[in-house]
């Protein structure tokens, strides 16, 4: 959507892969492609939508590039299941180098969470895992490509979170981070033992103790 209510947008939406590198992904009325353009008309919007119709799994991540984007420019991404359970979650404006993450994995619950690097370089991310009562559960090291996208399952990646609830904390080293433009993009998801689920968004820290 175009938040501007005087000049009209464009953008540029970029598509990559895991690996970093530009991905294909079908879209209505667009076709299959890696990067979609367009413009907004003064408080104009527009939908870009996938159709759904790939028989496996693709992930991936996509971000506006800089240079050809308008800054007016802004907007939310929608998840839908095959259960038609939907979470939004707003596009990222800026970022920091670390960030807080809250997770619940008890009561049947589960917790997942995506990472981008839109970093230039590689990045080093030293997550630390706490309960409610501030006691660390565990770390881990996440080593991530420039432009590279991971996601896990709490429980499955570190299974001393399994049952817990707590917050983790993502500190990331090697990062360039010009204007808070790029570095590592957090989302959480939170499922229910029904298979509801809910996006879950990280706070950032512009600074830690």
């Amino acid at each position: 959507m175009n938040l501007s209510e005087a000049k009209t947008a464009a953008f540029t939406l970029k598509f990559y892969g895991n690996d970093g590198n530009p991905r294909l992904f079908s879209f209505e009325r667009i076709g299959k492609t890696s990067t979609v353009t367009g413009t907004l008309a003064v408080g104009g919007s527009n939908v870009i939508k996938t159709t759904g119709a790939d028989t496996a799994t693709t992930e991936g991540w996509a971000q506006f590039d800089y240079l050809s984007t308008t800054d007016s420019v802004g907007g939310f991404a929608v998840f839908t299941n095959s259960n038609g359970n939907e979470a939004a979650v707003p596009f990222e404006s800026s970022i920091s180098e670390n960030s807080i993450l809250s997770f619940d994995n008890t009561n049947g619950y589960g917790m997942g969470v995506a990472l981008a690097n839109s970093d230039f370089s590689t990045m080093t991310i030293n997550a630390t895992f706490k309960d409610g009562n501030g006691v660390i559960l565990g770390t881990d090291k996440i080593t991530m490509a420039s432009m590279t996208h991971t996601s896990f399952i709490f429980a499955q990646q570190w299974p001393f979170t399994a049952g817990k609830q707590g917050t983790v904390y993502f500190q990331c080293s090697d990062a360039y981070l010009p204007n808070n433009a790029f570095g590592l993009a957090i989302l959480g998801l939170r499922f229910t033992p029904q298979g509801a689920f809910t996006s879950v968004t990280a706070f950032k820290q512009w600074t830690l103790d």
